[in-house]
């Protein structure tokens, strides 16, 4: 039985190592934009603050730059809004990559089982076809060995004590075929 070998497709392994990096370069441009969304609501958090102080200032009547302040305060939101917009459509643009990554890895992987599969069939067939061999061999050493007995048997000999050798020399053989002591 002849087995065929499978070979993974080197495009397969183009197209998953192509989306593997475009899924490193699409997590790299997330986690930068979370920065800077991050430091945008921190920037946020730092302006609300100043702008509670100042608003406090300006109740006591004293000069304060509320009205800046709030001004950058709507800045920073609608920054800050635009970042998380950003940041979800960097994160579905990541989320689509996996998604069209895991069909592949997953071709990747039935490849691999097949091509181990198909080895270890060739191993068996192999081994079989040795065992086979081995029998075939069994076979013939047994006719040899079955003619030698029949041969130290059916001899004419000259010598009745040769004949006699013979004919215990088979018995023994004979008796270690079987497993008993000669």
């Amino acid at each position: 039985m002849t087995t065929a070998t499978v070979e993974p497709s080197a495009d397969l392994e183009q197209a998953i190592e192509h989306l593997d990096e475009r899924i490193g370069k699409q997590r790299a441009e997330v986690a930068e934009w979370e920065a800077r969304e991050r430091e945008c609501n921190s920037l946020l958090a730092e302006l609300r603050a100043q702008y509670i102080e100042a608003a406090g200032l300006k109740v006591q009547g004293k000069s304060s730059p509320v009205d800046t302040l709030a001004k950058r305060i709507e800045d920073l939101k609608e920054k800050s809004i635009g970042f998380a917009h950003v940041v979800a459509t960097k994160r579905e643009q990541l989320s689509d990559l996996q998604s069209r990554l895991q069909p592949l890895r997953d071709e990747q992987t039935r490849l691999a089982r097949a091509r181990e599969i198909a080895e270890e069939r060739a191993a068996v067939e192999k081994v079989a076809g040795d065992a086979a061999q081995a029998l075939n061999d069994l076979d013939a050493v047994a006719a040899r060995f079955g003619n030698l007995l029949s041969s130290l048997r059916q001899r004419q000999y000259t010598d009745e004590s040769n004949k006699h050798l013979a004919f215990d020399a088979a018995f023994a053989l004979e008796r270690r075929v079987h497993g008993q002591r000669p």
